[in-house]
């Protein structure tokens, strides 16, 4: 991978919102993943893993209605995961794996009925699979 780093938090002026595919995954990206990713609207395919980035997903996610494919695995993401992550009904990939992530995985994940590919191993849930997941499943 490469070897970029800097903070997220830290844009500037001119980044094209109307992005469909932001690839930055396998840096040294670190900070907080900014609730200013509300601004990319159009995107479909959001790939974070083996970054550092930290800090919990911030609820303004929910605003990334056409993401099919959100990878936020092998960072240091804390906390419990969003009621807004469960919101964006398009997806079909969420990738969370490697993480520090707490908590249940809650019954409004039933709400992700396009979702195919759901990866949360080695992070802190607790808690039932079902109903949340079991429902996922019939």
């Amino acid at each position: 991978g490469n070897r970029l780093t800097g903070n997220s938090n830290r844009g500037k002026n001119g980044i094209n919102y109307d992005l469909k595919h932001l690839w930055l995954h396998q840096n040294s990206l670190s900070g907080t993943l900014s609730d200013r990713i509300s601004n990319f609207g159009n995107l479909e395919q959001l790939i974070l893993y083996e970054n550092n980035f930290s800090g919990s997903i911030p609820t303004t996610i929910s605003s990334l209605t056409k993401l099919s494919y959100l990878d936020l695995s092998d960072n240091a993401f804390t906390g419990t995961l969003p009621d807004s992550l469960y919101e964006i009904t398009t997806l079909v990939n969420l990738y969370l794996s490697k993480n520090q992530f707490s908590g249940p995985i809650v019954a409004p994940i039933r709400r992700l009925v396009n979702l195919e590919f759901l990866w949360v191993d080695s992070n802190q849930f607790s808690g039932s699979v079902r109903p949340a997941i079991g429902d996922l499943l019939n």
